[in-house]
């Protein structure tokens, strides 16, 4: 009845916005389905990616230390500051050790530069200089083909005091090392100093006459 109350305009626009609202409904239908089957997709790829990665983190090399902090105690002035940290390699696959790196350069390590085998040992060498009195704090980090990550090595200890005997005798070592130093550069600077020396000698000699 409302329909044959309007004008044949009103009727076209009603019936215009009818079907246009009826072609959005089916064309939304159509992305929603686009839609849930790009979800569907896009988890199993996803899922796939994630199974392949499980499968190689499962057959990748691990290193596993036995401690990561070695505490020296009180060590005597120039004392022994050597450390072995050991690890293994609890993976499947060989493990490359890329880098060690210590946070200051009074802590020199040395370590395995060939692959370590699956279930095999190997050590990380530590040395303190125990010529530096006092307490200390050093970080070791060591870098590798292990998925995990880094590893941080720490140690830490006292250098006790030096003895009368020992003060006197580093006193000396320094004195005497500064001196060879003075020594050298004396010896470079006369070095540099000769050949030009030589070329104006050379040219202020008065030329014979034949």
């Amino acid at each position: 009845m409302t329909l044959l109350c309007l004008s044949f305009g009103e009727k076209l626009v009603i019936l215009t916005s009818r079907i246009i609202g009826e072609f959005l409904n089916q064309k939304c239908i159509r992305m929603k389905h686009v839609a849930i089957m790009i979800l569907v997709l896009s988890s199993l790829f996803l899922g796939g990616l994630s199974a392949q990665d499980k499968d190689s983190s499962d057959d990748a090399a691990r290193i596993t230390f036995e401690k990561t902090l070695h505490d020296y105690g009180k060590i005597p002035f120039k004392g022994d500051g050597e450390y072995e940290f050991i690890f293994k390699n609890t993976g499947k696959s060989p493990l490359v050790i890329n880098q060690v790196k210590s946070s200051c350069g009074c802590t020199v390590p040395t370590y395995p530069k060939e692959p370590i085998p699956a279930n095999n040992r190997g050590i990380i060498k530590v040395k303190y200089d125990t010529k530096r009195q006092g307490p200390f704090s050093k970080s070791i980090v060591v870098t590798s083909n292990d998925p995990d990550g880094p590893v941080r090595l720490s140690i830490k200890g006292e250098v006790e005091k030096p003895t009368d005997q020992e003060l006197k005798q580093m006193n000396f070592e320094r004195r005497k090392e500064a001196l060879a130093r003075q020594r050298e550069v004396e010896q470079k600077r006369k070095a540099q100093q000769q050949p030009s020396f030589n070329l104006e000698k050379e040219k202020t000699l008065p030329e014979k006459n034949e």
